[in-house]
Order: structure tokens, then sequence, then C-alpha cells
């Protein structure tokens, strides 16, 4: 009888262990899995960043700034106002540069540029490389037309302000840029008329297409030059802005 008992609880003990040794190789599996989920969390998260990163800036690129456009189209559909206004900043004569000095010095400035515009806006404002030598800028919650304007003037004085050295050089060289500005409230009405489908994208499209005009007529005017697309037009001078608050 005891022999039995004995054989009994031996083969219970061996089943047991058996059982330890499975749970025990089945949680390393688990975990084994779940450190493989991590990693490849990571990697995509990682891939996800570059995607909307530009690598040269290491700005924002064109496709956050569709993400970043349509949070605040979304806040002027539900509460009918939005006090952002959206600045093309382009470099002039970057082909020029680029074609005498070769393409680190043309890097070389976009970086500047970069720097530049961030150290000068706020830290709840957006700027983004659109690709090229173009950059855009979102700034919200702004107070008056004139704030907008003068957020831009203060890039672009602090821009032609600011010599580089091109690469393998003793040049100096003087960076300028023409700006181009425009609100997306006051420009409701224009947008809608043309974004029927993929309202988010074609709304900035249209943004940026307004904001571009201002830009383009500011090189025709001569460079270095800040201008606004504003209620259909486009304001040259600073003294024809009215302080339009909220």
């Amino acid at each position: 009888m005891n022999s039995k008992m004995n054989s009994k609880s031996h083969q219970n003990k061996k089943r047991d262990k058996k059982l330890c040794d499975e749970l025990k190789i089945l949680k390393g599996n688990i975990e084994g899995m779940r450190e493989r989920i991590r990693y490849y969390q990571r990697k995509f998260l990682d891939a996800e960043r570059r995607a909307l990163k530009d690598p040269i800036t290491f700005l924002p690129n064109s496709a956050a700034l569709e993400m970043k456009f349509a949070e605040e189209y979304s806040k002027l559909s539900r509460f009918k106002m939005s006090n952002t206004y959206l600045i093309f900043l382009d470099v002039d004569d970057f082909k020029r540069f680029n074609d005498r000095y070769g393409q680190n010095t043309g890097d070389d400035i976009l970086r500047k540029v970069a720097s530049v515009i961030r150290k000068n806006i706020r830290p709840y404002d957006s700027v983004f490389r659109k690709g090229g030598d173009e950059f855009v800028i979102l700034i919200p919650e702004v107070r008056s037309v004139r704030n907008a304007f003068d957020v831009a003037e203060r890039i672009r004085k602090t821009i032609s302000g600011t010599p580089i050295t091109p690469y393998n050089t003793k040049d100096i060289v003087r960076v300028t840029v023409s700006i181009g500005i425009t609100p997306l409230e006051e420009n409701k009405n224009h947008i809608e008329k043309r974004a029927n489908e993929k309202e988010f994208e074609n709304a900035l499209q249209e943004l940026i297409y307004m904001a571009n005009l201002a830009e383009k007529e500011a090189k025709e005017f001569g460079k270095d030059r800040t201008y606004m697309f504003l209620d259909g037009k486009i304001i040259k001078n600073p003294e024809e802005i009215e302080n339009k608050t909220e």
C-alpha cells in the first residue's frame, strides 16, 4: 500500500515539475513576445516621427503641416472663429546660392532660417519646412492683423541681419527672405468656394496659395519684404493694416 502511495506521489511530483517547467518556458516565451512587441512599437513610433520630420532642418514637414492645419480648421468649423494666421516664407535667390557655393551651403542656409524662425515664435506656434526653400508658420491666437505682421517682420529682419560664411570660402553673404501672410478666418469664404472635397487638404492649399500670392508680390517688388493677403487684396505697407482685435 505504502509502495503504491509513494509511487503515486512520485508521479504527481514528476507531473508537477513538468508543469512548472512548461509554465516557466511559456512565461519566458510570453515575456519574449512582449519585448518584441515593445521593440516594434518603438521602431514604429521612430519611423512615424521620421516620416513627419524634414531630414535637413529637423522641422516638421508638409505631412505634419496638414495634420496641424486640420486641427486649426476644425476649431474654425466648431467655434466659428479662429485667430490663426499662416505665414509663407521663401528664401530669396536660393538657387543662386546653391549653384555658386554648393549644396552644403544651401543646406546651411535652410538650417539658419529654421533656427531663426524657431527663436522668434512662441512655444505654441508651429513652423514647417514645406519643401525646397519654402517654410510655413502657423500662429494661432493672434490679437490683431498687425501683430501677425510684426511676427513676420521680426523673422525677416533677423534673417537679413545674420550673415553666413559659405563652406570653404572667406565670403560673407547676406541671406534674405520674402514673406506672405494671410489669416484663416477672414479667408474662410474664399476657401469654401473652392474646397469641395478633401476639405482640410484643399483649405490648406487655398490658404497657402493666398499667402504665396503675397510672397510673390513681395519678390517682384524687390524681395526682402513682407506682404499680406487680406480681404481679397494684397497689402504692401504696414500703414495700410488696421489693428483688428478679437
